[in-house]
């Protein structure tokens, strides 16, 4: 079904893809498809839409965590982080366990630079429930830069890099924070490491930022 749908939106035929998906999802009760038909809608610039789908399809299925993951993930997508923060408590008070949920509220917390005791305690919990997980110890290390903690934000961030050797976004998090360290080659190399880890999967805006950062911290390492 979501296959069929996506062949749809892919030959012009978009509403059908929606209609298809919204049918089959009401049908079933599946999880999976209402998230498919959110994502979808989020994908051609229905993004107001995807977050109607969610709420009500949360609402009718209060038993599908996975549905109040999704919806939570929508909100931020949306530029709305303190809804996104709201809807993702709602499941860890469910499941105080859910380190997904938990390490969402922790980075979320970190791009916003609010409440950044809390965002630490979230990382810390969500790290203890999945201690090897690279980007649960990238949340940590962000939290952690974004409390001015340079050094401990490199410590945290070598270990995630480590943990997950192929993330541009935690390489450029590692920069980022060994240039506020004073280290400001070794923030050159991992923005040059970030950049090459992008040649694989190319995103235009994250190289163009990317460099500007290189050739900032390249200047101030020549300017000493």
């Amino acid at each position: 079904v979501v296959a069929l749908a996506d062949a749809y939106a892919r030959a012009g035929r978009l509403q059908e893809g929606i209609e298809l998906l919204q049918r089959e999802a009401d049908t079933r009760g599946a999880d999976e498809l209402y998230t498919a038909l959110a994502d979808l809608l989020e994908r051609n610039q229905r993004a107001g839409d995807a977050i109607v789908v969610l709420q009500r399809a949360a609402s009718a299925h209060p038993s599908h965590p996975r549905l109040m993951y999704a919806l939570a993930v929508a909100f931020g997508k949306a530029g709305d982080p303190e809804k996104a923060v709201s809807s993702m408590k709602a499941l860890v008070a469910l499941d105080p366990t859910d380190a997904n949920a938990l390490n969402f509220i922790a980075y979320t917390l970190a791009e916003t630079g609010d409440h950044l005791d809390e965002a630490e305690r979230m990382a810390k919990h969500a790290l203890q429930l999945r201690p090897d997980s690279g980007a649960f110890t990238d949340s940590l290390g962000w939290v952690l830069f974004k409390r001015g903690q340079y050094q401990k934000a490199v410590d945290a961030l070598r270990r995630a890099v480590a943990l997950t050797p192929n993330e541009p976004v935690i390489v450029e998090h590692l920069g980022d924070a060994l240039g506020k360290a004073a280290r400001r080659a070794d923030a050159a190399d991992a923005y040059r490491h970030a950049l090459e880890l992008l040649d694989q999967a190319p995103d235009a805006q994250e190289r163009a930022q990317l460099e500007q950062k290189l050739r900032w911290v390249t200047v101030q390492q020549a300017g000493n």
